[in-house]
């Protein structure tokens, strides 16, 4: 066997388990019959002062129970600490109809972004 041979299969052999390990655990059939959770109620973040023409997005991580109730809420990217505290507060008072997988509610994480938009540039 070749040095390139060898250098290969060595490398081969150690990246082939990490491939195992990435693949998803959760059947075609069980991914079919999983409904995301659904944002029933809202509310507004009272918004902290921008300028005009500013734009702020905050991105929260929510765990969300079995039963659509706001467990936990993680800044997962921060648009400031105010903003941050803002969207927080916000997203704790949210419902959702619970995520079903085959028909049975489930806990599930959720990406959701809260965006604040200043006033509008005047014009020039």
């Amino acid at each position: 066997m070749g040095r390139f041979a060898r250098h290969l299969w060595l490398l081969l052999s150690i990246c082939a388990p990490c491939r195992v390990w990435a693949q998803p655990t959760v059947s075609p059939a069980a991914a079919a019959a999983f409904e995301p959770a659904r944002l029933i109620h809202s509310v507004l973040p009272v918004a902290p002062h921008l300028e005009p023409g500013d734009q702020i997005d905050v991105v929260l991580v929510l765990d969300v129970d079995a039963t659509g109730h706001v467990t936990r809420v993680t800044v997962s990217e921060p648009g400031g600490e105010a903003f941050d505290r803002a969207a927080e507060t916000a997203a704790r008072q949210f419902a959702f109809a619970p995520a079903r997988m085959a028909g049975r509610p489930v806990a599930v994480q959720v990406t959701y972004r809260s965006r604040f938009v200043g006033p509008p540039r005047a014009a020039a």
